[in-house]
Protein backbone atom coordinates (compact mmCIF):
# COMPACT_ATOMS: atom_id res chain seq x y z
CA UNK A 1 0.00 0.00 0.00
CA UNK A 2 2.94 2.40 0.79
CA UNK A 3 3.98 2.18 -2.77
CA UNK A 4 1.21 3.57 -3.63
CA UNK A 5 0.00 6.33 -0.59
CA UNK A 6 -3.36 8.36 -1.38
CA UNK A 7 -2.14 11.04 1.25
CA UNK A 8 1.84 12.31 1.80
CA UNK A 9 2.74 13.71 4.68
CA UNK A 10 5.43 16.69 4.53
CA UNK A 11 7.35 17.66 7.57
CA UNK A 12 10.32 19.98 7.28
CA UNK A 13 12.81 19.84 9.94
CA UNK A 14 14.99 22.79 9.77
CA UNK A 15 16.87 22.94 13.75
CA UNK A 16 17.14 20.45 16.35
CA UNK A 17 13.81 19.75 16.91
CA UNK A 18 12.88 17.63 20.23
CA UNK A 19 9.74 17.29 19.72
CA UNK A 20 9.82 15.40 16.18
CA UNK A 21 9.13 11.72 17.68
CA UNK A 22 5.65 13.16 19.29
CA UNK A 23 5.13 14.28 15.37
CA UNK A 24 5.67 11.21 13.52
CA UNK A 25 4.72 8.83 16.39
CA UNK A 26 1.03 10.67 15.78
CA UNK A 27 1.44 9.86 11.46
CA UNK A 28 2.16 6.50 12.50
CA UNK A 29 -1.16 6.17 14.85
CA UNK A 30 -3.62 7.27 12.18
CA UNK A 31 -6.36 4.81 12.21
CA UNK A 32 -6.43 5.45 8.04
CA UNK A 33 -3.34 3.96 7.08
CA UNK A 34 -2.68 4.97 3.42
CA UNK A 35 -0.19 7.29 3.54
CA UNK A 36 3.96 8.18 3.42
CA UNK A 37 5.63 10.40 5.97
CA UNK A 38 8.32 12.22 3.72
CA UNK A 39 10.62 14.10 6.41
CA UNK A 40 12.88 16.56 4.89
CA UNK A 41 16.17 17.88 6.57
CA UNK A 42 16.91 20.95 5.37
CA UNK A 43 19.95 22.82 5.96
CA UNK A 44 21.82 21.00 8.89
CA UNK A 45 24.71 21.51 10.24
CA UNK A 46 25.06 17.93 11.44
CA UNK A 47 23.26 15.39 9.34
CA UNK A 48 23.63 12.46 11.52
CA UNK A 49 22.47 14.22 14.96
CA UNK A 50 19.02 12.76 13.70
CA UNK A 51 20.08 8.88 12.81
CA UNK A 52 19.00 7.76 16.61
CA UNK A 53 15.21 8.84 14.76
CA UNK A 54 15.79 7.37 11.30
CA UNK A 55 16.73 3.85 12.62
CA UNK A 56 13.69 3.74 14.88
CA UNK A 57 11.49 4.52 11.87
CA UNK A 58 13.63 1.85 9.62
CA UNK A 59 11.31 -0.62 9.47
CA UNK A 60 8.14 0.73 8.25
CA UNK A 61 8.96 1.73 5.24
CA UNK A 62 5.91 4.36 5.21
CA UNK A 63 8.70 6.93 6.58
CA UNK A 64 11.10 8.62 4.33
CA UNK A 65 13.98 10.78 5.09
CA UNK A 66 15.32 13.24 2.82
CA UNK A 67 18.66 15.68 3.31
CA UNK A 68 19.18 18.56 1.47
CA UNK A 69 20.98 21.72 1.82
CA UNK A 70 18.45 24.23 0.40
CA UNK A 71 17.89 26.84 3.12
CA UNK A 72 14.70 27.37 4.71
CA UNK A 73 11.11 26.26 5.02
CA UNK A 74 9.63 26.86 1.95
CA UNK A 75 12.29 25.42 0.03
CA UNK A 76 12.19 21.76 1.85
CA UNK A 77 8.22 22.05 1.42
CA UNK A 78 8.69 22.75 -2.27
CA UNK A 79 11.54 19.64 -2.23
CA UNK A 80 8.83 17.37 -0.41
CA UNK A 81 6.67 17.89 -2.43
CA UNK A 82 8.48 17.13 -5.55
CA UNK A 83 9.16 13.63 -3.52
CA UNK A 84 5.99 13.25 -2.77
CA UNK A 85 3.95 10.03 -4.34
CA UNK A 86 0.18 10.98 -2.97
CA UNK A 87 -2.85 12.60 -4.45
CA UNK A 88 -3.11 15.03 -1.85
CA UNK A 89 -0.56 16.60 1.07
CA UNK A 90 -0.63 16.72 4.75
CA UNK A 91 0.99 19.35 6.59
CA UNK A 92 2.65 19.48 9.77
CA UNK A 93 5.22 20.98 11.78
CA UNK A 94 7.75 18.69 13.33
CA UNK A 95 6.99 20.13 17.19
CA UNK A 96 2.94 19.55 15.82
CA UNK A 97 1.34 16.42 16.15
CA UNK A 98 -1.61 15.13 15.04
CA UNK A 99 -5.27 13.55 16.50
CA UNK A 100 -5.13 10.00 15.42
CA UNK A 101 -8.04 9.88 13.08
CA UNK A 102 -7.58 12.94 11.28
CA UNK A 103 -6.69 11.94 8.14
CA UNK A 104 -10.15 9.64 8.20
CA UNK A 105 -12.23 12.32 8.35
CA UNK A 106 -10.41 14.62 6.32
CA UNK A 107 -10.42 12.24 3.25
CA UNK A 108 -14.79 11.98 3.51
CA UNK A 109 -13.70 15.31 1.48
CA UNK A 110 -11.30 14.88 -1.17
CA UNK A 111 -14.00 16.32 -3.71
CA UNK A 112 -12.06 19.52 -2.83
CA UNK A 113 -9.05 21.00 -3.09
CA UNK A 114 -7.81 21.91 0.46
CA UNK A 115 -9.60 20.63 3.85
CA UNK A 116 -8.62 22.10 6.48
CA UNK A 117 -9.89 21.91 10.71
CA UNK A 118 -9.27 24.08 13.79
CA UNK A 119 -6.38 23.04 16.00
CA UNK A 120 -5.86 23.37 19.64
CA UNK A 121 -2.44 25.90 20.71
CA UNK A 122 -0.44 23.60 22.96
CA UNK A 123 2.70 24.78 25.02
CA UNK A 124 6.13 22.99 25.21
CA UNK A 125 4.46 21.58 28.63
CA UNK A 126 2.59 19.80 26.23
CA UNK A 127 -0.57 21.83 28.35
CA UNK A 128 -3.55 22.86 25.77
CA UNK A 129 -3.31 26.75 26.37
CA UNK A 130 -5.90 27.73 23.66
CA UNK A 131 -7.72 26.85 20.40
CA UNK A 132 -8.82 28.40 17.02
CA UNK A 133 -12.52 29.56 16.11
CA UNK A 134 -12.87 29.72 12.70
CA UNK A 135 -15.51 31.39 11.53
CA UNK A 136 -17.59 30.12 8.34
CA UNK A 137 -16.44 33.54 6.79
CA UNK A 138 -13.07 32.72 6.82
CA UNK A 139 -12.56 33.68 2.65
CA UNK A 140 -14.39 37.30 3.36
CA UNK A 141 -11.74 37.74 6.71
CA UNK A 142 -8.28 36.85 4.21
CA UNK A 143 -8.45 40.21 3.06
CA UNK A 144 -7.07 40.98 6.56
CA UNK A 145 -6.41 38.13 8.43
CA UNK A 146 -5.34 34.30 7.71
CA UNK A 147 -7.77 32.08 8.95
CA UNK A 148 -6.41 28.72 7.53
CA UNK A 149 -4.00 26.94 9.65
CA UNK A 150 -1.52 25.34 7.76
CA UNK A 151 -0.70 22.29 10.10
CA UNK A 152 -4.16 21.28 9.68
CA UNK A 153 -4.62 21.19 5.68
CA UNK A 154 -4.83 18.22 3.58
CA UNK A 155 -4.68 19.38 0.17
CA UNK A 156 -4.52 18.03 -3.54
CA UNK A 157 -1.37 17.85 -4.79
CA UNK A 158 -1.99 18.69 -8.28
CA UNK A 159 -3.94 21.74 -7.41
CA UNK A 160 -0.98 22.93 -5.23
CA UNK A 161 1.55 22.13 -8.47
CA UNK A 162 -0.30 24.13 -10.47
CA UNK A 163 -0.26 27.55 -7.90
CA UNK A 164 3.39 27.35 -8.47
CA UNK A 165 4.05 25.39 -5.13
CA UNK A 166 4.93 27.07 -2.08
CA UNK A 167 5.23 31.08 -2.34
CA UNK A 168 7.36 33.59 -0.94
CA UNK A 169 10.15 33.27 1.90
CA UNK A 170 10.40 31.20 4.89
CA UNK A 171 7.82 33.32 6.61
CA UNK A 172 4.18 33.87 5.60
CA UNK A 173 4.86 31.23 2.65
CA UNK A 174 1.07 29.59 3.91
CA UNK A 175 -0.31 33.16 3.35
CA UNK A 176 0.83 33.79 -0.31
CA UNK A 177 -0.08 29.87 -1.09
CA UNK A 178 -3.80 30.05 0.20
CA UNK A 179 -4.34 33.61 -1.79
CA UNK A 180 -3.42 31.76 -5.28
CA UNK A 181 -5.64 28.66 -4.17
CA UNK A 182 -8.34 31.55 -2.96
CA UNK A 183 -7.77 33.59 -5.98
CA UNK A 184 -8.13 30.51 -8.46
CA UNK A 185 -11.22 29.37 -7.12
CA UNK A 186 -10.45 26.07 -5.96
CA UNK A 187 -12.52 24.30 -3.56
CA UNK A 188 -11.77 24.86 -0.30
CA UNK A 189 -14.17 23.20 3.00
CA UNK A 190 -13.61 24.05 5.90
CA UNK A 191 -14.34 21.49 8.97
CA UNK A 192 -15.06 22.34 12.17
CA UNK A 193 -13.11 19.52 14.35
CA UNK A 194 -9.97 19.98 16.59
CA UNK A 195 -7.58 17.44 14.46
CA UNK A 196 -4.39 19.25 14.72
CA UNK A 197 -2.33 20.35 18.28
CA UNK A 198 -0.14 23.50 17.01
CA UNK A 199 2.91 24.28 19.41
CA UNK A 200 2.66 28.01 20.38
CA UNK A 201 6.15 29.00 21.86
CA UNK A 202 8.89 31.56 21.49
CA UNK A 203 10.81 29.86 18.75
CA UNK A 204 7.96 28.93 16.28
CA UNK A 205 8.18 31.28 12.72
CA UNK A 206 4.39 32.30 13.23
CA UNK A 207 4.25 35.73 15.51
CA UNK A 208 7.80 36.34 14.83
CA UNK A 209 9.45 39.79 14.40
CA UNK A 210 10.53 38.66 10.55
CA UNK A 211 6.45 37.04 9.91
CA UNK A 212 5.17 40.13 10.46
CA UNK A 213 7.31 42.64 8.37
CA UNK A 214 6.61 39.71 5.61
CA UNK A 215 2.96 40.12 6.71
CA UNK A 216 2.76 43.87 6.03
CA UNK A 217 4.48 43.30 2.64
CA UNK A 218 2.15 40.96 1.67
CA UNK A 219 -0.84 43.09 2.79
CA UNK A 220 0.35 46.45 1.44
CA UNK A 221 0.60 45.09 -1.75
CA UNK A 222 -2.86 43.45 -1.70
CA UNK A 223 -4.32 46.50 -0.39
CA UNK A 224 -2.41 48.48 -3.80
CA UNK A 225 -4.75 45.60 -5.81
CA UNK A 226 -7.74 45.32 -3.89
CA UNK A 227 -7.84 49.22 -2.38
CA UNK A 228 -9.99 46.80 0.60
CA UNK A 229 -9.86 49.37 4.21
CA UNK A 230 -9.54 45.80 5.87
CA UNK A 231 -6.44 45.27 3.85
CA UNK A 232 -4.96 48.63 4.74
CA UNK A 233 -6.00 47.74 8.00
CA UNK A 234 -4.37 44.43 8.48
CA UNK A 235 -0.81 45.91 6.80
CA UNK A 236 -1.04 48.70 9.56
CA UNK A 237 -1.37 46.00 12.68
CA UNK A 238 1.32 43.83 11.21
CA UNK A 239 3.55 46.60 10.33
CA UNK A 240 3.02 48.10 14.21
CA UNK A 241 4.07 44.49 15.40
CA UNK A 242 6.75 44.39 13.70
CA UNK A 243 8.14 47.52 14.98
CA UNK A 244 7.14 46.94 18.60
CA UNK A 245 8.69 43.24 18.59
Amino acid sequence: MQNNPFVSWLIPVTKNEIWLVRCLNSIKNQTYTNWEANIIFNNLSNDNEYNHIIQSYFEDSRFKFFFTKKKGITAALNYGLKKSKGKFIARLDADDYAHSNRLEKQIKFIDHDLIFTNVFYVNNKQKIIGKSKIPSNYIFQYNYTNKIPHPSILIKKQSLVEVGGYDGNDVCQDLRTWEKIIKNNYKIHFMNDYLTYMMIDEGRITGSKESRYQASIFYFQKFKKNKNLLTLFAFCRNYFKYLIK
